[in-house]
């Protein structure tokens, strides 16, 4: 029990102010202050007990606010709404050995989702696809994570004598065939992030290692799921064997009963990623929300700026300083 009070006290000291502290939990500060002191009494034997849980989950909660080394603030990775959906259809594309397809538009978290599925998932290949990748970039990337270690072939550095040799580098095809027969009956599933930025040489390569990956029944032994921004479904119409291949797709966001786009996250996730930060500060929530039109990554910005801003005034939250914290970030 006085460890708990410790760590209460320490909770003040780092906010400044008591009252704050009795602000975050469902009692008095007259029964703070008698919990406190082991004076408290009541006929419910039952209360005391809630009391102190309460006390506990606050100080659960203030813990998991963590600030990186230069003061940023670190949001934890959440179950959202978006992630909900990469996980589902990644889990359908891995359990049945079939192709899916999520697109979003910028900052609903693709990326992020990714990555937290493959630390869940560690069997799972995920491959980050840059503005700058050439086919061959690519293709090497895959082979490399797959397990590839022979030298490969680069643009410009491979004369004819080398190729020759008994351990030439691998060239593309090379490294294609090393990758089909790493996958093959594997039932691994493969991530592929951004894929709009994929040459269209680089795409059919993608449905080329599918294919050779069939069962003797046409089946799929590999999963492959793709991602990237709302236009990456018109792109993929260019392959109609690939497309026509697409067992899963799903958008990120929510939508209205016509099928409109509202925002980028639910209610309740924004409500959650502004309690990371502002804890019992519901009614900061909406603002938040209609600055950012459920965004996560500009609703994370703008929940650290406004954090700063309160450290630096040493105040309290208000809309006055999440507006001027929209100053300095762009919303849109």
């Amino acid at each position: 029990m006085e460890k708990i009070f410790e760590q209460l006290d320490a909770l003040v000291k780092k906010v400044g102010s008591y009252n704050k502290v009795v602000k975050m939990l469902p009692m008095s500060a007259a029964t703070l202050s008698a919990l406190r002191n082991g004076t408290y009494t009541s006929k419910d034997a039952k209360l005391k007990d809630k009391h102190i849980a309460a006390i506990k989950v606050l100080l659960s909660k203030e813990q998991a606010r963590v600030e990186d080394e230069i003061g940023r603030t670190i949001f934890p990775f959440r179950k959202t709404v978006n992630s909900q959906i990469f996980f589902e259809v990644a889990w359908l594309c891995e359990k049945y050995c079939e192709i899916g397809v999520v697109t979003g538009i910028q900052g609903l978290g693709k990326t992020r989702s990714a990555k937290q599925y493959k630390i869940e998932n560690s069997s799972t290949v995920v491959i980050h696809v840059r503005p700058s990748f050439t086919t061959k970039i690519f293709v090497r990337k895959l082979y490399e994570a797959l397990g590839g270690t022979k030298t490969v072939e680069t643009d410009g550095m491979v004369n004819a004598r080398a190729r020759k040799q008994k351990n030439a580098p691998l060239g593309v095809d090379g490294m294609v065939d090393f990758c089909v027969e790493k996958l093959n009956g594997s039932k691994k599933l493969l991530i592929v992030d951004q894929v709009e930025y994929l040459s269209d040489k680089a795409i059919d390569i993608l449905r080329t290692i599918h294919d050779e990956c069939l069962d003797e029944n046409d089946n799929g032994t590999i999963g492959i799921l793709m991602t990237g921004l709302p236009e990456l479904l018109s792109k993929l119409k260019q392959f109609p064997q690939f497309y026509q291949r697409i067992s899963w797709f799903r958008k990120l966001g929510t939508y209205d009963n016509q099928g409109e786009y509202r925002k980028g996250l639910s209610d309740d996730d924004i409500k959650s990623f502004v309690e990371t930060v502002f804890l019992h500060e519901h009614d900061k929530v909406k603002k938040f929300d209609e600055l950012t039109n459920g965004n996560p990554r500009v609703l994370k910005k703008l929940i650290d700026r406004s954090r700063r801003l309160c450290q630096l005034y040493k105040c309290e939250l208000s809309e006055k300083i999440i507006k001027e914290a929209t100053q300095t970030i762009m919303l849109r």
